[in-house]
């Protein structure tokens, strides 16, 4: 039974119960409301004075971020500036890169998705849009047409064509790849058929970096791709350089000559990612070990046997453009040693063969010289090859060929 203190409390304990509620209802719709103005506020703040700093990386977006309006688009009734406003500050918005980098954390960790590249096994990473460029009909026949045009008008000057190709790594690495991923490397397909066409011609030699990995692959447990880069490791471009030299060899009746560096190879853990990790802009990048060999050369280094010419040391620092440099940089031996070595080279190629100098190739040649892309600077470099060529090297990535065409439109026209 309730006493009568109890029955007097109970009507003013019942009248407390909804204030009460009411009052905790207001402080929680304060509450929202103060952390929706933070949101509203604190990033306006780092948009305009980025007080907090750079808080992550900033992202490698590799394009121009969009620029202010023109104010003359306020007096148009079409919305120009307002979507112009939009879009600039969309790229500058605060926190834009903890945002974006927080959100594909999330996919790839808790949803192993990206839509920049595919996610394979056991941390392996492979671009989605190599896997989305295909070699057509007529792209085959320009290129089969161009490769032997080339050789022949090389030819004429007694100077012989090496053709050297990569493939993508998921041509290599098939078992890695994700289930749903494209597979554009196979035999049957226009890019397998144009390995056949290179391998068949006379006109030139191939030096097939793919079957060269697949024999390294069934004898070694080295990594051959990087898991999280498209480019090969320092063991397949050993394997190729070792190729270039013995073809050039072979071909000058030098087979005294053949490549022989004393390197040891090591192992070196990569934090960061190579350039498929870090175009997937993560807040915790990926990290891989990777073999290389110790003991190698340095581009621009005093050497010994010879002399380097860099035109423009920036090349170590940038990728550019190269427009109107003829080439990045070359290597003389001294001229007592050329008796020994093997004529001279040129090389026209991409970042793919950017690890040939590491493991000496220079050292068995009377000269080299490299330009590296864009296909612009064809023309310029083959118009430059310098007196005493004997071999001309042309590397090309397999996903890229589609482009390829280009460059050769530099020199002759296309049917």
């Amino acid at each position: 039974m309730f006493g009568l203190p109890d029955i007097l409390a109970a009507p003013r304990l019942r009248r407390a119960w909804p204030i009460a509620g009411r009052h905790g209802e207001r402080n929680l719709s304060f509450a929202f409301l103060g952390f929706a103005a933070l949101c509203l506020v604190v990033p306006l703040l780092q948009t305009l004075y980025p007080v907090f700093g750079t808080v992550v990386a900033p992202l490698e977006e590799r394009r121009a971020l969009s620029p202010f309006p023109a104010l003359r688009l306020l007096t148009g009734t079409n919305g120009d500036f307002a979507a112009g406003l939009n879009e600039w500050f969309d790229d500058r918005v605060g926190f834009r890169a903890l945002f974006t980098r927080l959100k594909n954390q999330i996919d790839y960790t808790l949803f192993d998705t990206s839509r920049k590249v595919w996610i394979g096994s056991d941390g392996w990473l492979f671009d989605r849009y190599a896997a989305s460029f295909d070699l057509d009909d007529a792209q085959l026949a320009i290129l089969e047409k161009s490769f032997v045009t080339l050789a022949q008008r090389l030819g004429d000057r007694d100077i012989h064509l090496i053709v050297v190709g990569y493939p993508d790594k998921s041509a290599l690495y098939p078992e890695m790849a994700p289930a749903g991923m494209p597979q554009l490397w196979t035999s049957s397909s226009n890019h397998g058929r144009f390995r056949q066409f290179l391998a068949s011609r006379p006109e030139f030699r191939f030096i097939d970096a793919e079957e060269i990995m697949k024999r390294e692959k069934s004898r070694s447990p080295e990594l051959l791709y990087h898991k999280a880069d498209m480019h090969v490791t320092e063991v397949t471009q050993m394997a190729v350089v070792k190729e270039i030299v013995a073809q050039a060899a072979q071909a000058e009746n030098r087979l005294d000559i053949r490549w022989d560096e004393n390197l040891k190879l090591s192992h070196v853990q990569i934090n960061g990612g190579g350039s498929q990790a870090r175009v997937m802009a993560l807040l915790i990048p990926p990290t891989e070990e990777a073999p290389y060999y110790e003991g190698g050369h340095t581009v621009g280094a005093t050497e010994p046997d010879g002399h380097w010419n860099v035109p423009d040391p920036g090349v170590f620092e940038r990728a550019d453009d190269g427009i109107g440099r003829p080439f990045d940089w070359e290597f003389r031996s001294l001229p007592e040693l050329c008796a020994s070595r093997l004529p001279g080279m040129v090389l026209f190629g991409n970042s793919f063969s950017d690890l040939y100098w590491v493991l000496g190739l220079q050292r068995y040649f009377c000269f080299i010289r490299r330009a590296r892309e864009p296909i612009s600077r064809f023309k310029l470099f083959y118009d430059t090859i310098p007196a005493g060529t004997k071999y001309f090297i042309l590397q090309y990535y397999e996903p890229w060929l589609w482009r390829d065409a280009a460059m050769f439109k530099q020199l002759f026209p296309m049917n």
